[in-house]
């Protein structure tokens, strides 16, 4: 099938990048290659796992709902690894939770990031369904983000949003690694 999964280090983190249209009762390939990457992973030359597919797990906007198929496939996976991020697109706006897990706030769980405000033809998705507790911050315009993954404990997530008359900082958190969750600071 070609690489529509794969994973690779980069720095301290190890990411794994899945197909986001493969459930593992209909092609279980996907799912027996993430386990076997997750147990591979040496969390001391790689403390940062981050994993990334195109459709997200969670998101409050009124796009594209419920069509991640691997959410309940994997999301219980995920966990127990101690991902400590999930990057998807797919819905054309912005939004990152905090660290939750089943839907519900959880000190040891996955952070998740839809940046998907590239845009396309059908424009942005500008509807949104009342503000979970989940949901740390959201908006919908053109954007970009950047991880620095400063240490084996310290990372900083900046997300700025991109206009015809400049760049400016819309969401911004830090990020403290302990040994069994991500634990978030707003700045």
């Amino acid at each position: 099938r070609g690489n529509l999964y794969y994973s690779f280090n980069a720095g301290p983190a190890h990411v794994a990048v899945l197909h986001s249209y493969e459930s593992c009762s209909s092609h279980p390939r996907q799912c027996q290659w993430l386990l076997r990457d997750l147990r591979s992973v040496d969390r001391h030359r790689t403390p940062w796992l981050i994993v990334a597919t195109h459709t997200p797990f969670y998101h409050s906007n009124l796009a594209h709902r419920h069509e991640s198929g691997l959410r309940s496939d994997l999301e219980d996976l995920l966990f127990e690894h101690r991902v400590d991020f999930l990057f998807a697109g797919h819905v054309h706006a912005y939004e990152r939770t905090h660290p939750m897990h089943r839907n519900t706030l959880h000190e040891n769980g996955i952070v998740h990031f839809v940046t998907g405000e590239g845009g396309s033809r059908q424009g942005h998705s500008k509807a949104w369904q009342p503000k979970p507790e989940w949901s740390a911050f959201r908006g919908f315009g053109f954007g970009r983000g950047r991880l620095q993954l400063h240490n084996a404990t310290h990372a900083h997530w900046t997300w700025y949003w991109v206009r015809k008359n400049g760049t400016w900082i819309m969401d911004e958190a830090d990020f403290v690694r302990r040994p069994h969750s991500v634990a978030e600071t707003v700045r």
